[in-house]
């Protein structure tokens, strides 16, 4: 393909004018970003109407930003978890775990009809404490029905650490009902906190 600048732009043409139109054609290119983020608008006329296309562009950062993070894992084992789903939460959680650095914090929590935490409060991820936390995990157990609320406000009453970002990962196989009052205990504890949620199947609702 040949190519002619103008201006700020550049016009992009076929080497050959007379080509089958029996494939897509595909131009593939890479944004210049510096630090500053920037915006692309790109706007057709057509006989159905204006078309406008909006690209907006992150700056790229210049090395690795890592903020120590208070991460509490929350993962449902209800009854209807038995099976892969169990199996899939497991292998997510020790995935979640080896993550994890010596200057972050963590918890678990586990809920069905109750709900239980495998510490108080989030503890530090040592050695010592990620491997109890692997044992609690391979120890899980699928029974019971769903509670989410009760999980859901302790992760949230738990102290937290100034230093920390706080993550909550919630996984689930099942689908809200109580929206309403979900939604209001996570706009009332979840502050600064960050909220993940993992749907398992295809149960869970948005």
């Amino acid at each position: 393909a040949g190519q002619d600048g103008s201006g700020d732009g550049y016009r992009v043409e076929l080497a050959d004018a007379s080509v089958a139109p029996d494939r897509d054609f595909e131009l593939s290119w890479s944004p210049v970003v510096h630090s500053q983020p920037a915006a692309v608008l790109f706007r057709e006329a057509t006989d159905a109407g204006e078309h406008v296309l909006l690209m907006f562009m992150p700056p790229q950062e210049q090395g690795t930003l890592r903020t120590s993070r208070e991460v509490i894992f929350i993962i449902d084992t209800s009854g209807s978890m038995s099976g892969a789903s169990i199996e899939q939460a497991r292998a997510a959680l020790l995935t979640g775990l080896k993550t994890l650095l010596p200057t972050d914090r963590f918890n678990l929590i586990q809920f069905n009809s109750t709900h239980d935490c495998l510490f108080d409060a989030p503890v530090a991820a040592t050695a010592d404490n990620i491997a109890t936390a692997r044992r609690y995990v391979m120890g899980l157990r699928a029974e019971g029905g769903t509670e989410m609320l009760p999980a859901l406000t302790a992760a949230f009453a738990m102290p937290n650490s100034p230093e920390h970002l706080r993550q909550v990962l919630f996984i689930t196989d099942g689908a809200v009902s109580n929206e309403a009052e979900l939604m209001y205990v996570i706009r009332q504890g979840l502050g600064d906190a960050r909220l993940f949620t993992v749907g398992i199947g295809s149960a869970p609702n948005g």
